[in-house]
This record gives C-alpha cells, structure tokens and sequence, in this order.
C-alpha cells in the first residue's frame, strides 16, 4: 500500500512539474504512469517508482533542452 502512494506521488510530482515548466500536464502525467505501471516487472520494491520518475525527468529535460533548439 505505501509503494502506491509513493507511485502516485511520483505521477503528481511530475505533473506539477511539467505545469509549471509550460508543457503538457496530463501528456507527462501520461508517461510517467506508464512507465510506474512498466516498472512494476523490477524487482526492486520502493526503487522503481523513483527510477521511473528519474527517467521521466531526464526525459522532460531532454524534451525542453530538444524544442528550445527548434527555430
């Protein structure tokens, strides 16, 4: 029960994220539920969901990092 909470507050956290950074909150809500749901096959209790969040948050970075380049 405390490995949802914590899976759930990772969704939250980076849909706040994406909110304030000016992208697409339910699209990066989306992906980082996702991805928490594809983790569940890792053997590691607790770490997954912040494994998964850590992917996410390269991934938002990279995204930005991406579309600032575009003319």
């Amino acid at each position: 029960m405390l490995e949802l909470m914590v899976g759930v507050a990772v969704v939250v956290m980076l849909t706040r994220i994406a909110s304030i950074d000016g992208q697409s909150a339910p699209v990066w809500g989306l992906v980082t539920f996702a991805l928490c749901v594809a983790s569940l096959w890792v053997p590691l209790p607790f770490l997954r969901f912040v494994l998964a969040g850590l992917i996410v948050f390269v991934a938002m970075i990279v995204y930005k990092i991406i579309a600032e380049r575009q003319p």
